[in-house]
């Protein structure tokens, strides 16, 4: 998940890491390991959302967290987001 914020930071600032989002975008399987270990700002949770909302549909993923889906909330600091992302990965 950490290496996942990171290329969300500087995707738009470096072509390495436009590449790697682009690639992922294609990916026919996702494994995010760590979901909602520690809490994302505002911007990150937001592009994590989108992130997900775009590969959903036509991308596996499998995830691993410690946390309780009604703990995410409070990991995103925003309970709407933290549904959509749990509707869209469950």
């Amino acid at each position: 998940m950490d290496d996942m914020v990171n290329m969300f930071k500087t995707k738009e600032y470096l072509k390495t890491q436009q590449n790697e989002y682009k690639r992922l975008l294609k990916a026919n399987l996702i494994v995010i390991d760590d979901i909602m270990l520690f809490a994302l700002e505002k911007n990150m949770a937001v592009a994590f959302f989108n992130f997900i909302n775009q590969i959903y549909e036509s991308t596996s993923i499998v995830i691993t967290t410690n946390k309780k889906p009604k703990d995410w909330s409070k990991q995103l600091d925003d309970e709407v987001i933290a549904t959509a992302l749990l509707d869209r990965l469950l």
